[in-house]
């Protein structure tokens, strides 16, 4: 369930939101109105939009899943206690619980570069592998066209440090900067 909202790593926030609502709604009618999958999935979702929002590398991305874990944990938990649920499977349950969040990012991981093909989008990490002021492309540009090369990194950084002062995307126009020539 959480790999839908993990995966959504290029999306803004209130899309994820709006996501999570939906599906635990979906949730809601699969399991005949029982208000503790509902609960439990809504505030799962809303956690991993919470978790990857602030994700800037791939990395961090297996940090994201193992603190997913955690939180799934302690949701199950505290919807037993609230709905005074029997502890007798708990055990299974936990362990179920955890490897679904540290699998929904791992699983995220993989297969997050070929959905970028196929839609053809980017997201945070592949913003980030444009920025790499190492990548081929930009290392030619220095040898070939250097006014160019350096012209794209004054506007990145004004694009950047305009963007940071008005609150938008600073990734996307510094990557946008780099390769406006």
């Amino acid at each position: 369930m959480n790999m839908v909202n993990m995966s959504l790593l290029c999306v803004s926030v209130p899309v994820t939101i709006i996501l999570s609502i939906v599906m635990s709604l979906g949730v809601l009618n699969a399991c005949d109105w029982a208000l503790e999958p509902f609960i439990y999935t809504l505030a799962t979702s809303l956690c991993s939009v919470v978790i990857v929002h602030k994700i800037e590398k791939r990395i961090d991305l297996v940090f994201a899943s193992i603190v997913l874990a955690l939180y799934n944990i302690v949701i199950l938990v505290l919807i037993i206690v609230i709905f005074n649920e029997t502890f007798t499977n708990m055990g299974r349950s936990l362990v179920g619980v955890a490897v679904n969040g540290f699998i929904s990012g791992i699983l995220t991981l993989g297969f997050l570069t070929p959905l970028e093909m196929i839609l053809n989008t980017a997201s945070v990490f592949r913003l980030l592998d444009l920025s790499d002021l190492n990548n081929p492309l930009m290392k030619k540009m220095l040898i070939s066209a250097s006014g160019t090369y350096n012209h794209s990194l004054m506007v990145a950084q004004l694009a950047e440090s305009a963007c940071r002062e008005i609150g938008a995307n600073a990734l996307v126009a510094r990557v946008g900067a780099y390769y406006h020539d």
